[in-house]
Formats: structure tokens, sequence, C-alpha cells
């Protein structure tokens, strides 16, 4: 049998009398053949390694992640996290969020020093609406703050988008914007040139909503031209396709209707990305988040752009 044997040192050294300090010297560690200690061996280990555990085990007990790496003579020169704070006495903000309905801010700080974040202020700030948050704070002395990128239209923009409470049906306010008409062909929704054929055109633009294909308390848009053809995303663009009966399809083609993001209308939520909608940008559709990392997610025109009056089929 093979054990790992380890040689500690312990000395008494001199005045105050009776006070024991502990040099500990690891002289080697070898994988060897041990002889079995002794009693009093023993003894005088188990003291000195409940000794060492205590010590070790003490501080590091309630500590954050940057603490332990602090204690370790490695500091972080910033402390950014959306959420929960980093180290266990920071009881400060750890990000800002912005609501798309009117441009109000707040700031997201743990639920107690060391905590997680409170979720509960960020659901009933943006309740009925979206948010991006603008800043992520620093949580130690270096106030290293990482703003968001002031551009929309590069896969490194810093905002991060937060989808609100899962629930659906409310509302907000401002102007419907124009919507935009699927083209000719049954495969995508892309700019049209229009067909000598008016009446075909008209049939193209026009849909059945049907049970959603996913999730049936959801709905779902049938080609009329095209029976069995649906609007599904694919790379958050959208398209029409025909149903191929997969799973993967079924949740991509199923659309949750709520109260429009500008109060006029409806805007069309993503079932199986619940943050994304319905959005047409440069004259394509989309299925876009408010402020995420591709330029049809940018936050101009957002609400607007989501928002959308719904009406009698064309044909």
């Amino acid at each position: 049998m093979y054990r790992l044997c380890g040689h500690f040192l312990a000395r008494r050294q001199g005045r105050p009398r009776g006070r024991v300090t502990v040099d500990v010297r690891l002289l080697r560690v070898d994988t060897l053949k041990c002889p079995f200690p002794t009693h009093e061996t023993l003894t005088a280990m188990f003291q000195l390694s409940s000794l060492l555990a205590l010590c070790l085990v003490a501080p590091l007990v309630v500590a954050g992640p940057c603490d332990i790496y602090a204690s370790g003579s490695t500091p972080f020169a910033a402390a950014h996290s959306t959420t929960r704070a980093l180290f266990n006495a920071y009881s400060g903000s750890l990000y800002q969020i912005k609501r798309g309905s009117d441009g109000a801010t707040t700031n997201i700080g743990p639920l107690s020093a060391g905590g997680v974040a409170n979720a509960a202020v960020q659901d009933s700030f943006c309740a009925s609406t979206t948010c991006l948050i603008t800043t992520i704070f620093d949580h130690n002395s270096h106030t290293n703050i990482q703003p968001s990128s002031p551009t929309q239209t590069s896969p490194s923009h810093t905002s991060l988008p937060i989808a609100p409470t899962p629930t659906l049906f409310r509302t907000l306010h401002t102007p419907v914007s124009t919507p935009v008409v699927p083209d000719a062909t049954p495969t995508s929704t892309r700019k049209w040139s229009p067909p000598s054929d008016a009446q075909a055109l008209k049939l193209s633009a026009s849909w059945n909503v049907v049970a959603g294909l996913g999730n049936s308390a959801c709905v779902s848009f049938e080609s009329r031209d095209t029976p069995g053809s649906y609007i599904r995303h694919s790379g958050f663009e959208l398209f029409v396709n025909a149903n191929d009966g997969s799973k993967l399809f079924s949740k991509d083609a199923t659309w949750c209707p709520q109260a429009s993001l500008n109060g006029q209308g409806n805007s069309i939520r993503s079932w199986s990305y619940p943050a994304h909608y319905f959005r047409h940008f440069n004259a394509i559709l989309y299925a876009a988040s408010n402020g995420g990392p591709a330029a049809f997610d940018a936050t101009f025109l957002f609400n607007d752009d989501v928002s959308w009056v719904v009406g009698p089929a064309f044909a």
C-alpha cells in the first residue's frame, strides 16, 4: 500500500511564556512506502491539521469570487457581473437598465451585500416593455465602469437585451409604423418587385392565423397562396417555408401576439425566443430584440417597428 507522506516541523519559541508559534514547513512530500506513525505522531498531526484547516477555511466560507482571487495576490482589475456581487461586502449597483417605453433608467443592485441581483426590481421596472443594460458597474475600487456601445451596427455591440417577465398581452405607447409586404416567392419575406398579377400579389400577402404549431396558446401564420407553408424565423430572419413536421420548425413558426409596444395594434413575439419580435428593418422582416448584437436589433424606432395593425386579408 502506498501513501502520501508529509513531514511537518513545529517549534516553541521563547517569550512570552506559554505562547506557541508553528512553522509549517513541508519538508518532503513523496510517494513512497511510509512507516505506520505512532500514536503520539498521529495526535500531533491531527491537532496541527485541525488548526490549519480552521485558519484556511474560515475566511473563505463567506468569500465572493473576487475575494478569493485577491487573497491569492491576484486581484481583478475590474469586476463586472449582472447576476451577483463578486465581493462579499459589495452592496452597490450591479448594472443600470433603460426602459424602452419612456427612456427612464434605474440601477439594479444585489438583494443584500454579496448577494444575487434583485430581479424583482427589474421585473417591475420592465413590465409591459423591453429594457436594455446601459451600464455595468465595477464592484472594486478601480471603478472601471462598462458603458454600452454608442452604435448598434457591430457584432461587438455591448448593450444586452433583457426580456420582460414572460407573460403575454401587455401594453405601451407611440405611433405605429409602416407594415411590410412579403415578396411573391414562397421562400422569403424580402422586399418584392410588383408582379403583373395584382391578385397573386395580394394572395401572397395574406395569411391564415391558426393555432400555434408549437404552442396552441399562441398562433402560427399559414400562407394563403401556399397552404402548409408558414412564417418562421431562421437565423432571426423571417421566411415562408413548408412545414417539415419537425419540432424545431414548430417552435420557429409559433408567435405570441400581445398589446403593441407603441400602444397601437399588436406586437408579435417569438415563442421560442421570447425577447425577439416581428420587426421590419430595411424592408426585410426579422425576429429582432431591442438592442441585441445585430444591426436589425437597433434601438432606434424599435417600438414602432415591432408594432403592427392587423386587418382583413387582401385576398
